[in-house]
């Protein structure tokens, strides 16, 4: 394999993982706010 291979390899290696956490974080967040507006969006 030549440098531009492995460069791209361990390039998308690095990128896949912190793509797939900001994935998580933001689908935590919706989650999260989505549960506290339901729970305390109540104007009765």
């Amino acid at each position: 394999m030549d440098n531009g291979a492995l460069g791209l390899l361990l390039g998308v290696a690095c990128l896949l993982p912190c793509a797939f956490v900001s994935l998580v974080w933001v689908f935590a967040l919706a989650v999260l706010g989505f549960n506290g507006v339901s729970r305390s969006g109540d104007p009765d």
